[in-house]
C-alpha cells in the first residue's frame, strides 16, 4: 500500500525544472564564457600569489580554502557544446554533464 501511494504521486507536486538550492549551479550553452566563469568563481579556491612550484614555475597554485569546509557545490552542464571553459574543480565540487548519453555535453 505504501508503494502504491508513492507511484500514484501527482507529478504536478514538483516543479520541472526543480527549484535548485544555491549550491547547485546550472549552466547552459546559451551562456557566454564570462557568465559561466562568474557563476562558478565562488566554488573555486583562490590563487595563492606567493606560492610557486620550483619544478614547474609557470603553474598556478591554488589555496586550500575549501578543504574540510562546509561548502559543497554541484556544477551541472545542460546538453550542448562549451568552448574555452577552464574551471579549477576543488574539494567538495562536483561537475556533471546532463543528458541521456555522455556525448550530449562536449567541452572544446
Amino acid at each position: 500500500e505504501k508503494a502504491a501511494n508513492i507511484n500514484n504521486k501527482n507529478n504536478d507536486d514538483e516543479p520541472n525544472p526543480p527549484n535548485w538550492c544555491d549550491s547547485v549551479i546550472l549552466i547552459d550553452p546559451s551562456m557566454d564564457k564570462a557568465k559561466i566563469m562568474d557563476l562558478t568563481k565562488h566554488t573555486q579556491d583562490s590563487i595563492d600569489p606567493n606560492a610557486t612550484n620550483p619544478e614547474r614555475p609557470n603553474d598556478i597554485i591554488f589555496t586550500a580554502d575549501h578543504h574540510f569546509s562546509q561548502k559543497r557545490y554541484a556544477i551541472l552542464f545542460a546538453p550542448g557544446v562549451y568552448s574555452g571553459i577552464d574551471l579549477e574543480v576543488g574539494y567538495y565540487v562536483q561537475v556533471a554533464g546532463l543528458g541521456p548519453t555522455p556525448q550530449d555535453v562536449t567541452f572544446q
